[in-house]
């Protein structure tokens, strides 16, 4: 049963579908759910290709999922993009 009084948001406030001649993707958030998160660097770039890259990503991902009280489950790093999924 979902309850009506869920805290829906979303990332931007904003009424522009548009900015900058790009289409804006909205991230919609809602506290105490399970997230599929996914990002991939643009043009395909490999900036995870070194072991330098790799390291750097896990200690930034380590900290901000620390920060933002996230818990990845499951969290791969392919050489242009990572997906994770957790609470």
């Amino acid at each position: 049963m979902i309850e009506e009084s869920m805290d829906i948001r979303k990332s931007n406030d904003s009424a522009h579908e548009h900015y900058d001649g790009q289409h804006r993707f909205e991230h919609w958030c809602r506290d105490n759910q399970v997230y599929f998160i996914t990002a991939r660097c643009r043009g395909h770039f490999a900036a995870f290709d070194s072991e330098d890259a790799k390291q750097i990503f896990w200690m930034q991902f380590e900290k901000y999922t620390n920060q933002f009280s996230f818990t990845p489950w499951v969290t791969s790093l392919l050489k242009n993009h990572y997906h994770t999924l957790g609470y």
